[in-house]
């Protein structure tokens, strides 16, 4: 096999160790895209440059510290010359995220029916939840299920919910080619 040092595969095998650390649904879900952009330097002033690329001249506003690697030396945007041809790498990877919320609530209980439970807040606001199979109440510093639930009990109740959420990273990483010497 042959293998080319490549920004794709430095980064799949940088993340090769957390993909086993987070396990194989992690893999299933999780997306990378590599997008190749080419063009040539304009001008470059501060740190807006003009690039001329395939689809038309397009200005970049980039951070200060940004730099550009030209034939081994990282020039920053104001240095780079008019003919320089950029070869822009973004890799974007788009992985699940977990999200816990945690919510404690009190309140008095005024209706019970089946797994569905009416509550008295100490606002005074009535809530309504439907109560997940094993899911405990604090009443009188004892556990109780939804179903020993009566009438008046003053009941305590942590709440988690979990969610997933979609991240997105990109990284963008600059190359030039010094541009050709003028005959």
């Amino acid at each position: 096999m042959n293998f080319r040092n490549t920004s794709t595969q430095r980064v799949l095998v940088a993340l090769i160790p957390t993909l086993f650390l987070a396990g194989s649904w992690a893999w299933a879900q999780m997306e990378v895209e590599t997008e190749v952009k080419r063009g040539i330097v304009l001008y470059a002033k501060g740190n807006s440059v003009m690039v001329r690329e395939p689809s038309g001249d397009m200005l970049y506003t980039v951070p200060e510290d940004f730099r550009v690697n030209v034939d081994g030396r990282d020039v920053p945007v104001d240095q780079l010359e008019p003919g320089t041809e950029l070869i822009a790498t973004i890799t974007t990877i788009t992985r699940p995220r977990t999200v816990q919320t945690t919510q404690v609530i009190s309140g008095t209980v005024w209706e019970v029916a089946g797994n569905s439970v009416m509550v008295t807040m100490e606002s005074g606001e009535q809530r309504q939840a439907v109560v997940p199979a094993g899911f405990k109440f604090i009443v009188a510093g004892e556990e109780k299920g939804v179903s020993e639930l009566t009438r008046g009990m003053k009941l305590r109740a942590t709440i988690i919910q979990k969610k997933q959420e979609m991240v997105t990273e990109s990284t963008t990483v600059v190359h030039g080619l010094p541009r050709a010497p003028s005959r």
